[in-house]
């Protein structure tokens, strides 16, 4: 089975970090999203798309690249990361994929370490994440996926 993760990742590099681990364990392909812009999408049997959350929803170019791309995408997970994990998060990336037609397997949050806004004033929030503990866990949803 060929798999790709296409990532964008801001501030802490939280997303990156999550996105490597997991690419690098399984042997999968990894693209920034600005390096993905130019990929044959059809060539994958299954993709990741990896953001952090801003604004209670995955980073809008990578969004803006899924709904561009869906009738290429075969199946789909997704991994996230954020500040304060929300239920509402999972909601929202469900109701997309479904909007875009596209298989979504599975929903992967992590937390990750955020200074966005009045946290920067306190150090952030969920420092240290993702962490190994947090990577683990992203191992066993991405065999979980395959």
């Amino acid at each position: 089975m060929k798999v790709c993760i296409i990532y964008v990742s801001f501030h802490h590099q939280n997303t990156k970090k999550l996105v490597q681990a997991v690419a690098s364990r399984f042997a999968f392909d990894c693209f920034e999203l600005k390096e993905a812009q130019s990929l044959d999408l059809r060539a994958y049997d299954m993709i990741g798309f990896a953001s952090g959350i801003f604004y209670g929803k995955l980073n809008i170019q990578l969004t803006n690249f899924i709904a561009d791309k869906h009738e290429d995408i075969k199946q789909a997970f997704v991994m996230f990361t954020c500040g304060m994990k929300r239920k509402s998060y999972t909601q929202m990336i469900k109701q997309f994929f479904e909007l875009c037609e596209i298989p979504l397997l599975g929903i992967y949050g992590s937390r990750g370490h955020d200074t966005f806004g009045p946290f920067k004033y306190i150090g952030g929030i969920a420092r240290n994440h993702p962490n190994n503990k947090d990577i683990e866990k992203a191992y066993t949803f991405i065999r979980d996926q395959l």
